[in-house]
């Protein structure tokens, strides 16, 4: 099954530098590229489709597909579910899935891999929507100026509480034009386009927060996926690898460039 993940997973990896589920900008994004773990899995906030519990998860403007595959040499279909309009991107997180649209989330409870349920919505102003969670916080960038629309750009943040009924804003944080964004550790790295990475402590559940900013002249963030100490970043030359060990002093390792 892994080896199945991985070969499926470099596929998905090269066909979405070149179509994303969000407008990113850079006219790209990153999915899902590795089994998912204990913590979660090691995926973008602008993903397409994603594997979880060995389901493919797979959105388009409104629907949910839904495919099986445990077995190496079968994809089976196991439902399609009807979600709501203009879904953009998608992100699970052990037993819950969360899907953004360009005018809020969609939170689901895939408990019942192939039957999700219990889905609760949370509107938010018109715009580009990436979006990535843990067991008790949701995070998610807002950006205008594209093809969603709308001149809002800042990153919201929720708390999740017992279950997904009780999801509630804690905070926003203006931010220049934030696209992807992913969760390493303690810290969310928020790709703020021409403005670099934003790192925000994601143990805070106040506004009054600080956030560091990491910027390389000429490197424009789009996208990125956590993988150990290593961040995998879309930028508008191509791919950044960054190292992460001392999560507010990241580390350009190498580029390769389009």
């Amino acid at each position: 099954m892994k080896n199945i993940i991985f070969a499926l997973s470099l596929v998905v990896f090269a066909w979405t530098l070149m179509s994303s589920g969000c407008d990113s900008g850079g006219g790209g994004g990153v999915t899902t590229f590795n089994a998912p773990s204990a913590s979660g899995p090691k995926g973008s906030s602008t993903a397409r489709f994603t594997i979880n519990n060995n389901r493919l998860y797979i959105v388009n403007k409104k629907d949910l597909s839904i495919y099986d595959v445990t077995n190496a040499s079968t994809l089976k279909h196991t439902n399609t579910v009807t979600i709501g309009n203009d879904i953009e991107t998608i992100y699970p997180f052990k037993n819950r899935l969360f899907m953004a649209s360009n005018v809020g989330m969609y939170a689901y409870d895939i408990s019942n891999p192939d039957k999700p349920s219990n889905g609760k919505f949370v509107q938010h102003i018109t715009g580009c929507d990436p979006v990535i969670a843990n067991d008790s916080m949701v995070w998610l960038t807002i950006h205008g100026g594209t093809n969603c629309r709308g001149n809002i750009n800042e990153l919201q943040v929720y708390e999740i509480g017992t279950s997904l009924e009780s999801i509630k804003m804690l905070y926003r944080v203006s931010m220049n034009s934030p696209r992807g964004l992913g969760l390493h550790n303690n810290s969310v790295y928020v790709c703020n386009n021409t403005s670099g990475l934003e790192i925000v402590n994601a143990t805070k559940k106040y506004a009054n927060l600080q956030h560091t900013n990491y910027a390389i002249s000429g490197l424009h963030f789009f996208d990125l996926i956590p993988y150990g100490n290593n961040l995998i970043c879309q930028t508008n030359k191509g791919i950044a690898y960054l190292d992460v060990s001392n999560t507010v002093e990241p580390k350009l390792i190498s580029q390769i460039n389009e």
